[in-house]
């Protein structure tokens, strides 16, 4: 379940602060910049959010992966979703060209959520 804080004032978000996501069993935990709120989500409920930013289910799947376990090369996963590595290929590069990952200039390349 989502929670809000629309009636407190809230402040603007600092430049450098990122959101980290906090990964338990059936939820996550994403804490706010003040630290007081922490907002728990379900896959699910963040696979949804990033379907309305205009991904399809699986660049949100794919993304999702990525948040979680950090820079990845295809072929890993290809493998952890139990997709055809081709197909993750063309997910990433739709991802890279939105902006939402880079690719790494090693061989084989991996690929790093923005």
């Amino acid at each position: 379940m989502v929670t809000s804080d629309k009636k407190q004032n809230r402040k603007p978000l600092s430049e450098d602060w990122k959101p980290q996501i906090i990964h338990t069993r059936s939820f996550y935990k994403i804490p706010s910049q003040s630290q007081k709120l922490v907002i728990q989500v379900t896959e699910t409920e963040i696979i949804s959010v990033l379907r309305d930013f205009g991904l399809t289910e699986k660049e949100a799947e794919v993304y999702l992966f990525l948040a979680k376990t950090g820079a990845q090369r295809a072929g890993e996963v290809s493998k952890r979703l139990k997709m055809h590595k081709a197909e993750v290929y063309r997910i990433l590069e739709v991802l890279k060209s939105k902006a939402l990952t880079e690719e790494t200039f090693e061989f084989p390349a991996r690929f790093v959520p923005v």
